[in-house]
This record gives C-alpha cells, sequence and structure tokens, in this order.
C-alpha cells in the first residue's frame, strides 16, 4: 500500500494554483494528471483530471490543509464512488495518495506526483 512521505509545512498559498505531472489509479501505468487548486475563504476547491484510458475527472471538489496534509474528497466520485486524494509537498512537488472507496470498500489506491505550473 503507498504511503505519504513525510513532508513540510504546507501554507495556503504555496498549494492555489495549477499543478501537473503524473498519476495511477485503476492500473500501475503512470498516466498524466493535472491538480488545480483555488481557495474559497479557508477551504481549498480542486478541479482534477487524470488522463488515463477512460479519464477521470473531478470538479470543484472540496479539501484543505490537516497539519502538513493537503486533502480533497469528493462522495460521488467515479461511478458514485467516494475519492480521496491526499497529498504532501516535498521539495517542490505535491506527492501523494488517491483512493476510491465504493460501500465502505477501498477498491482502488494510486499515487500522484506534480509540480506547480509557472
Amino acid at each position: 500500500m503507498p504511503s505519504l512521505p513525510k513532508g513540510q509545512e504546507v501554507i495556503k498559498e504555496e498549494i492555489v494554483g495549477m499543478w501537473s505531472g503524473t498519476g495511477t489509479l485503476f492500473s500501475a501505468a503512470l498516466a498524466p494528471f493535472t491538480l488545480e487548486v483555488s481557495a474559497n475563504g479557508e477551504d481549498l476547491v480542486a478541479d482534477t483530471h487524470l488522463a488515463l484510458q477512460h479519464p477521470i475527472e473531478e470538479r470543484a471538489i472540496k479539501g484543505g490543509i490537516a497539519g502538513n496534509v493537503v486533502w480533497f474528497e469528493n462522495a460521488k466520485g467515479v461511478d458514485g464512488s467516494f475519492i480521496r486524494y491526499r497529498g504532501v509537498l516535498v521539495g517542490k512537488q505535491l506527492m501523494g495518495v488517491a483512493e476510491v472507496w465504493q460501500e465502505k470498500k477501498l477498491v482502488s489506491i494510486g499515487t500522484f506526483s506534480v509540480q506547480r505550473k509557472p
């Protein structure tokens, strides 16, 4: 099972913006992954896109920062499943784990690694 590496302190303003890199989910193959983060008051909101054969897109998913972990969750994700993204800053990368749950069972887990786009 993938786990989060030890991350550094996270400041909301450092997370807001467009990020791109790679991710996995439902298979071991790396695919392009983008994460666009915006602030909504104290909360974060994200749009995600994982370019698999059948792309996975999440729009306006709620998130936040807990300690040094950035998180986003969508209760109505892929096929009505619950999807969670958790990541930490390691240098200039946001590295994390994505989980898909159906009926309280973990059905898929993957990883992502993205860098802020200029």
